[in-house]
């Protein structure tokens, strides 16, 4: 029987390297996080918090409302899109390519209007009604966040 210590594998020390990181990161950072990603090849890292206490032992706030009452957009005629997930927005479907839509374009309920991808995969967002998109919120290549509003759909007028 052999008791000599095998090393760890490849894959095992990279992601010990990972945690190694993200813990430096943190506690270089300093204040109240609310996640940390670390990628290395197909080897991900991701730690979050939600609510209580941060890693450093600090309070970490519970996210606030938000300051406008605008949920369904009918008070303004304005119907936030918001991203379903965390990850880097794209307006167009490859780099050099047209965009999906430009503000004042006409859209139909289910049209891809961007994409965000997110560990490699890229998630189409869809309108989720007819109408024109009246603003677009983030830049091409921004990171965004879950539930941030992407871009504004103006509804069809009904009264005509």
């Amino acid at each position: 029987m052999n008791d000599s210590v095998q090393p760890e594998p490849p894959r095992a020390q990279l992601i010990h390297a990972l945690c190694a990181e993200a813990e430096s990161l943190i506690e270089r950072l300093g204040g109240p996080l609310r996640s940390v990603t670390i990628e290395a090849g197909d080897c991900v890292v991701k730690v979050e918090w939600r609510g209580g206490r941060s890693p450093l032992g600090e309070p970490h706030p519970a996210p606030s409302p938000p300051t406008t009452t605008l949920t369904t957009g009918e008070e303004t005629g304005r119907h936030p899109i918001r991203a379903p997930l965390v990850g880097t927005f794209y307006r167009s479907p490859e780099p050099g390519a047209p965009p999906f839509v430009e503000e004042g374009d006409p859209v139909e309920a289910n049209q891809t209007i961007a994409i965000i991808e997110a560990m490699k995969i890229m998630n189409a967002i869809n309108s989720t009604m007819p109408g024109r998109v009246l603003e677009i919120v983030v830049q091409d290549g921004d990171m965004v966040e879950f539930e941030q509003v992407l871009m504004y759909i103006e509804p069809p007028d009904d009264r005509a």
